[in-house]
């Protein structure tokens, strides 16, 4: 029963005066959560987003930082938390506690790539104690992080990267261009990593920097993602169509 009344609350969503706000349903979580169980299922190859053999996704993981709070008497003034990812695809598992879902790397990952969603805003700065340091620094970094933690090599994985998912209109604006620049990435983490004095420069030299060296960062936009799966599914491209398009109306 309760998933026929939960459909039944979706389908007010587009009648006059809906119980909850419309976004809750259409907004960039749902269309990236739509968009990887397609290729996930279709487990076709040569886009960005296709699946090597043996991955999976996961959506809003906790991605660990390598600047989370250990010593009280140094870390707690510059200090941050876990960084909540939109999406993630690859050779990953998933550790879920009573507080957290941390995401891990698998030893024998050939596949790891972080999805940053948007549909109408840019890259946030919310790091209290580091204002300057932007989501997809942030994000990058993690995916240092988790490559030490699992041991494994960037350079050992086939497909590493950090892509943001938006409009053509905001990426023709250059919405999310100019922090995403590998000279913008460095300095920026260089700069976090400066507040440590000195304990974080192993983690920079071993693991971020040779991280730098192979990442793919790209920006793909939603219609082109449309798309591509229209041309090798027509039915469900017409129905991400709808959902993107009301993604639009109501954000």
């Amino acid at each position: 029963m309760s998933h026929n009344r939960i459909q039944s609350l979706f389908d007010r969503l587009t009648a006059d005066n809906p119980p909850f706000l419309p976004t809750e349903l259409y907004c960039e979580g749902w269309l990236l959560r739509l968009v990887l169980d397609w290729f996930e299922e279709s487990q076709i190859q040569g886009h960005a987003l296709s699946f090597a053999s043996d991955a999976c996704w996961y959506s809003e993981p906790s991605l660990e930082s390598p600047f989370l709070y250990n010593n009280p008497e140094v870390d707690k003034p510059i200090k941050e938390g876990y960084t909540r990812g939109d999406g993630v695809i690859g050779h990953v598992q998933m550790a879920i506690d009573d507080t957290k879902s941390k995401l891990g790397l698998l030893p024998s990952a050939s596949q790891f790539l972080v999805l940053e969603a948007k549909i109408s805003s840019s890259l946030s700065y919310k790091v209290t104690n580091a204002p300057f340091y932007d989501q997809a620094a942030r994000n990058i970094a993690c995916l240092a992080q988790i490559c030490m933690s699992a041991n494994v090599l960037p350079s050992n994985i086939d497909a590493i990267g950090f892509y943001i998912l938006g409009s053509d209109k905001h990426i023709e604006r250059g919405l999310y261009r100019d922090l995403l620049t590998t000279d913008h990435i460095k300095s920026t983490v260089k700069r976090r990593v400066e507040m440590y004095d000195g304990t974080k420069d192993k983690w920079h030299e071993n693991w971020f920097l040779p991280l730098m060296d192979v990442i793919d960062i790209q920006e793909i936009s939603w219609e082109s993602i449309i798309t591509y799966i229209t041309q090798n599914d027509a039915d469900s491209g017409a129905e991400l169509a709808e959902f993107y398009a009301r993604c639009l109306q109501y954000n």
